[in-house]
């Protein structure tokens, strides 16, 4: 008996197996495909590559629904399947010829009006290969499999092996033509994607690094989404260290005295520029602080990143009402610069 039980399992295991094995068109691999078939995608498109370098799809669709609804393969029994077939190239052919007719065949511009995904394979259910695009679904379901998942549906009825690789090899070539169409298009978006991610790395890595009330400013008064950063940036009360040298010292060595500061820039402007973002320059108004003098006030300019100066005024401090004669040169040190970055404070 203990030896009898391993063979049955066997047995039993070889038999609801044998489906899947047996006509491996239903196996969610590429295995199955002859590239000698004359549906077989490669095939198809050298047979309308005259007509696809002249973007005549409206005409290149139109041969694959005759040829779909041509087919010698015997559709009983799921024939509802083959008509949900052609009627979604159907669709196909409608979008191709709306953007003929409306926008002169500019299809990279217009792609918004094609569904583009809708021969695309995948899986669906309990593992089943699958066309979820069309509505409602094709699922490919082979004998056997009437309980599973979705196979249990009235409207995904079991389908011949024949039947089964009419609808694969024909969707897969009406989909890789479809990716031909849209090749221009993918481009352009890869190209955008590429050119928000150097962007928004240069913004939060390489920008001038916001306090949180900054960062509470200029979300309220700049606009910024996953596409872009924004192209300017306030600066609000944001101090930082910097030195002074009062501008008569550049005349005479004995009067040049360099003091450290706390400079504040009380209001100022950041404008991002280069194709990603990765310079900017700016301009501020300032309060300086030392422990010598009174505050001071001036701007300060920053030319590009990693450069800032500016002048200063500061009240004369035997009578506070009046300026010293003698401006100071400032030089603001943001230290934040390299001890932090934007990236973690914003949330996006």
């Amino acid at each position: 008996m203990n030896q009898t039980w391993p063979v049955l399992l066997l047995i039993v295991g070889v038999c609801m197996h044998a489906p899947v094995s047996a006509q491996t068109v239903f196996d969610p691999n590429d295995s199955w495909a002859d590239e000698n078939d004359e549906r077989y995608h490669a095939e198809v498109i050298d047979r309308y590559w005259g007509e696809i370098q002249r973007e005549e799809w409206p005409e290149i669709f139109s041969g694959l629904k005759q040829s779909a609804a041509e087919t010698e393969v015997d559709w009983s029994g799921a024939e509802e399947v083959h008509e949900r077939f052609v009627g979604a190239i159907d669709a196909a052919i409608s979008e191709l010829k709306e953007i003929e007719a409306i926008n002169n065949g500019i299809y990279l511009e217009h792609l918004d009006q094609l569904y583009t995904a809708r021969f695309t394979e995948g899986t669906l259910g309990d593992g089943f290969v699958g066309f979820n695009g069309m509505n409602p679904a094709i699922v490919l379901c082979f004998a056997g499999a009437e309980q599973a998942n979705p196979c249990n549906r009235p409207e995904h009825p079991i389908l011949t092996e024949a039947q089964a690789e009419d609808i694969r090899y024909r969707a897969n070539a009406a989909n890789e033509l479809l990716l031909i169409l849209r090749a221009d298009a993918d481009r352009a978006i890869l190209e955008e994607i590429e050119s928000s991610y150097r962007k928004w790395t240069n913004f939060m890595d390489h920008g001038f690094v916001m306090y949180p009330w900054e960062i509470s400013l200029n979300s309220a008064v700049k606009n910024w989404d996953i596409r872009t950063p924004p192209a300017g940036q306030f600066i609000f009360l944001h101090p930082a260290p910097g030195i002074q040298i009062p501008l008569d010292g550049f005349r005479d060595v004995k009067d040049l005295r360099v003091k450290e500061t706390l400079m504040v820039e009380l209001l100022g402007h950041l404008w991002y520029r280069g194709e990603y973002l990765e310079n900017f320059s700016g301009l501020s108004a300032t309060l300086v602080l030392r422990e010598d003098l009174p505050p001071g006030i001036g701007v300060l300019v920053r030319p590009k990143r990693g450069m800032a100066a500016g002048l200063n005024w500061h009240w004369s401090p035997v009578d506070g009402k009046q300026f010293l004669k003698t401006p100071y040169l400032s030089v603001s040190v943001d230290l934040l610069q390299f001890i932090s970055s934007n990236r973690g404070r914003l949330d996006l």
